[in-house]
């Protein structure tokens, strides 16, 4: 066959016997192995590759005692021994008795390229096959061995991809199966590419000098994008069939339900997948910067950076869920914390339909007079102690309030022979929304405001809890001014507060 550095010879040889060994038809699918690799070796472009002889065999020995984890082995290459400047190519070729003659023709067609890799790249890129160069030596003649001979289901490597990104392995740590890759890449690219790609490989086999040559060959965008086709699941052969990936990986998962802060730590060269899942609300994030995207579960319209806010309450109160993956691409890292900070802005409470602002009510707030143990004491409760925390509540002016922790602390004593009830617990913080008009204050709740009590007295401890407020809402008429703000709930019960900021103008 021609390459463009001559005419060079490709020849198979065996004992005797050696065909009595094979599949029906063996000698035939080697030589049609051969016949298709050189018809698309041209299709590669500048390549090389020398005189090349093919032992046939049907009895594996040596390295091929052990199966690798990888696949079944049935064959590995050699350079040859040079003298007076005669170089070839040695392809040590074991055919097993249950191979198709597609599947011999694959074997051929791979073994063939790693020939173009021995005579086309240096000796020193064609070495680091012994540490850790492997992935793109035998997953670039996986993709040539799947274009010649058409892809095998024996050498599926998508179910070992998703594998290893399950085991959290680098990239340049998964071999055979960075065949996923180099289809995408061919899809990308074309097959032309495939040998400018290769000859910007590293000379060494440390892992830092892969991640270094991986991290120039491509852009951080690109690197993310055969992350983003892996997890869609749009990787195909060079025949346009789709891998046979397993069920997609979930990663790990973020439930987000109130003010939360999550980490995830990322690796160099590490696919990191995963889901955020909003509650119902609207949501404000702060991510920070990294080279991930994510996007609504059951669209495939990859965004990056995070989104500043995320608005889930069109789902009712089923939330949203968001896909997540992200893949460092820095070769002087060990590691890189991501952050991630999500805070509540609103809730899916329909307690408010407008957003009124009366400016009077803007500042903080004191609780000086009326409350829960007033209206108990106007009723008849023997109060006997009452030590209650003041309720303080900040009212903003982009409609949003906050109250601090509340101290329980009372004494019920009805004076009988059973004696007093003590109580003790704490009211906690609560955030949420506002609205007043017309002499009527709404409120809505969007976190916080549980409580727990113990009370203790009259033969036993009675411990009391509420869970969160959120999603709670309620009303009261009221009246402001410079120093005073009384509101009325109902019932009876009313609430005087007192000023600590100065008036909003």
């Amino acid at each position: 066959m021609s390459t463009p550095s001559g005419e060079i010879s490709i020849r198979g040889i065996g004992d005797a016997n050696v065909a009595a060994g094979l599949p029906t038809g063996g000698i035939d699918a080697i030589a049609s192995g051969v016949r298709r690799a050189a018809r698309h070796l041209p299709a590669l472009g500048n390549f090389d590759l020398d005189d090349t002889t093919i032992l046939i065999s049907s009895i594996p020995s040596g390295p091929t005692d052990v199966q690798p984890e990888f696949g079944y082995s049935d064959a590995w290459t050699l350079p040859g021994a040079s003298r007076d400047g005669y170089v070839e190519c040695h392809v040590t070729l074991f055919i097993q008795p249950d191979f198709t003659a597609s599947e011999i023709a694959y074997a051929v067609a791979h073994e063939l390229f790693h020939c173009v890799q021995e005579a086309t790249l240096s000796d020193e890129q064609n070495a680091t096959k012994s540490g850790s160069g492997l992935w793109w030596i035998e997953g670039s003649a996986e993709l040539f061995a799947a274009l010649a001979a058409g892809a095998q289901e024996r050498w599926n490597r998508a179910p070992g991809f998703d594998a290893a990104v399950a085991e959290e392995l680098p990239l340049y740590e998964m071999s055979y199966r960075m065949a996923v890759f180099f289809y995408w890449y061919n899809e990308q690219n074309g097959i032309d590419a495939l040998i400018p790609f290769l000859h910007l490989m590293s000379e060494e086999g440390t892992g830092y000098a892969q991640k270094l040559a991986m991290h120039d060959v491509l852009s951080d965008r690109e690197w993310l994008e055969f992350v983003e086709a892996y997890d869609d699941r749009r990787i195909v052969y060079p025949s346009g069939a789709r891998l046979r990936f397993g069920q997609q990986l979930d990663g790990e998962s973020w439930e987000i339900e109130d003010d939360v802060r999550f980490r995830r730590e990322f690796r160099p060269f590490v696919i990191a997948l995963g889901w955020a899942n909003y509650a119902c609300g609207v949501w404000g994030n702060t991510a920070t910067e990294a080279n991930f995207a994510i996007h609504e579960d059951g669209r495939t319209d990859w965004v990056s950076p995070w989104p500043g806010e995320i608005n889930t309450r069109e789902s009712a109160t089923s939330g949203r869920r968001y896909r997540v993956a992200a893949i460092l691409t820095d070769p002087g890292s060990v590691d890189v914390d991501f952050d991630l900070n999500v805070e509540r802005r609103e809730s899916c409470a329909a307690c408010l339909t407008r957003a009124v602002i009366d400016r009077c009510l803007i500042g903080t707030w004191e609780m000086t007079g009326g409350g829960p143990m007033e209206f108990l004491r106007r009723y008849g409760a023997p109060i006997s102690r009452d030590a209650m925390g003041r309720m303080v509540v900040t009212m903003r002016g982009d409609g949003t309030y906050s109250t601090r922790n509340v101290a329980m602390d009372y004494q019920v004593d009805p004076g009988d022979e059973l004696g007093p009830v003590d109580t003790n617990g704490e009211i906690q913080a609560s955030n949420g929304r506002w609205s007043a008009e017309r002499g009527r204050l709404l409120a809505c709740v969007d976190e916080g405001g549980d409580a727990m009590s113990t009370s203790v007295g009259r033969g036993g401890v009675f411990v009391t809890s509420i869970g969160s407020q959120a999603g709670t809402g309620g009303g009261a008429q009221y009246s402001c001014d410079d120093t005073t703000l009384a509101t009325a709930p109902g019932e009876g019960m009313t609430f005087t507060f007192t000023r600590l900021t100065p008036r909003r103008p």
